[in-house]
């Protein structure tokens, strides 16, 4: 469905249980996704699974996945807010990298991984509760998000990267 420019919804059938890489890249008109109570078998958010698609404005993801791949969610400008599953343990490198209007992400107790510039550029993001289990935070994760008030780290968190935080203006 890469490159798809007209197709707006989407609703991953229920038998679907492993996603390519890129599988929805380019699809500029995808607004909405629903994942049917898949139980994907290799536990990942593919890389580039959403990458580009910009009118994004709405995902339900899979109850169960441990990772987020690789610029997963890369340039969808739309997408204002994300829940993680509960078993999601690694946000891979750019994984959200330039969503511009991500205000909120729900982080539940498990992530262990910030990637690399994850969320740099995610200008609107204002709202993020690190979980205690987080031990990396990435350089660059939260680069050039004007917006992100407060954070708090825990004492679990033993590597924090170079410029992990530039350019946050709080």
């Amino acid at each position: 469905f890469a490159e798809c420019k007209y197709l707006k919804e989407f609703t991953v059938p229920k038998n679907v249980n492993q996603l390519g890489a890129g599988v929805f890249s380019g699809s500029t008109s995808l607004t909405t996704v629903v994942f049917d109570g898949n139980v994907l078998t290799n536990k990942t958010i593919p890389n580039q699974t959403f990458k580009g698609c910009t009118s994004l404005t709405s995902v339900t993801l899979p109850e169960s996945y441990e990772k987020i791949g690789a610029s997963a969610f890369e340039m969808c400008y739309a997408l204002p807010s994300i829940t993680l599953s509960n078993d999601c343990k690694i946000i891979d490198q750019s994984a959200f990298l330039d969503c511009g209007n991500l205000e909120t992400v729900d982080i539940n107790e498990g992530l262990t991984t910030i990637g690399y510039g994850s969320f740099s550029n995610c200008s609107k993001l204002n709202n993020i509760i690190l979980p205690e289990s987080l031990e990396t935070i990435g350089d660059y994760s939260f680069r050039n998000c004007y917006a992100l008030e407060s954070i708090t780290i825990h004492k679990k968190c033993n590597r924090i990267g170079s410029s992990a935080y530039e350019n946050c203006r709080s």
